[in-house]
């Protein structure tokens, strides 16, 4: 009991995933990097996943997160495939829309206005 208390308090003092499927895979240490930055957070599942393809939504998400934008909240879906109620929708929105925005608390951001522009 002790030793898995030890552990589970490893993980949270060291900022560790725990990623339950990355221990032997060659970019373990890498993906612990990236989840340490918060660039990364895994499935709901415990798992990383990292022998499957990243998708475009991952990928949007990720650049975000680098470039320390959104998620964009209060905003309507500006693709018909991005609903409100898809895990990445706020990340998409933040990613394509041109707009000002107020930073809330959490480090989310709500829109205040869009920057309507005119593409090609």
């Amino acid at each position: 009991y002790l030793r898995i208390e030890c552990e589970q308090n490893q993980y949270q003092y060291l900022k560790l995933s725990g990623f339950t499927d990355t221990y032997d895979n060659w970019a373990a240490q890498t993906i612990e990097e990236l989840f340490r930055y918060c660039v990364v957070s895994g499935y709901t599942d415990g798992t990383f996943k990292p022998n499957q393809n990243i998708t475009r939504a991952e990928a949007i998400t990720m650049i975000n997160r680098m470039l320390y934008r959104g998620p964009l909240t209060g905003a309507e879906p500006s693709f018909p495939d991005n609903s409100v109620d898809k895990w990445c929708f706020c990340d998409i929105e933040e990613a394509t829309r041109t707009h000002y925005y107020t930073l809330n608390r959490d480090g989310n951001e709500t829109m205040t206005r869009c920057v309507e522009e005119d593409l090609w």
